[in-house]
């Protein structure tokens, strides 16, 4: 599904965060894999993605979550069998990574990204989000919507709002979810 998006996107610098966004909203279930490019992937390098435990072209940012401790989780993680090695388990109320705000993640004005990553949620039917630099209507997240769909969420300086809504459903199985912007059309995978 795709969608048009305004000219100018947000320039805010608020942290990049998987398992939690605006609107308090948390991830509830088991995420593996993000990866973040500052660039729109075509179909094709999608797929291969997918497909490969390591990515096939070179993200700005990639959360294998492969270390089976640590503290770089706020509050406490249990580690789990992921898609692809380990991956982390959230609770839907107060967990999630704080990836900071490094220079490769400041994407902004009109350039392309991609977000991706692959999650196996539990509940469904309630708004969850998986990744997000967004603050007050502002940024870029990706999310579950509360009909069970993939959302890609674009926001202008304005507050304009812009989304692409996959039309699969998402269930309890790991999703491949896949979010990108090339400029001026959102897609939703």
């Amino acid at each position: 599904i795709t969608a048009t998006t305004p000219t100018s996107i947000w320039t805010g610098t608020e942290n990049l965060s998987v398992g939690h966004g605006a609107w308090d909203t948390y991830f509830n279930g088991t995420i593996d894999e993000v990866r973040i490019y500052n660039r729109a992937l075509n179909q094709s390098e999608i797929q291969q993605d997918m497909n490969s435990a390591y990515p096939v072209v070179r993200p700005v940012a990639s959360y294998r979550f492969e270390e089976g401790s640590g503290n770089v989780a706020q509050d406490s993680h249990i580690w789990v069998k992921g898609v692809s090695g380990s991956a982390l388990s959230f609770d839907g109320i107060n967990d999630y990574v704080n990836a900071g705000n490094g220079t490769s993640l400041q994407i902004s004005g009109t350039n392309p990204i991609t977000y991706e990553a692959w999650v196996k949620s539990s509940p469904l039917g309630v708004y969850q989000m998986i990744v997000a630099k967004s603050t007050n209507w502002k940024g870029y997240d990706l999310s579950i919507t509360d009909v069970n769909k993939m959302r890609f969420g674009v926001v202008k300086d304005s507050g304009n709002y812009n989304t692409a809504i996959s039309i699969n459903t998402i269930g309890t199985e790991w999703t491949h979810v896949v979010g990108t912007y090339n400029g001026s059309v959102i897609r939703g995978i």
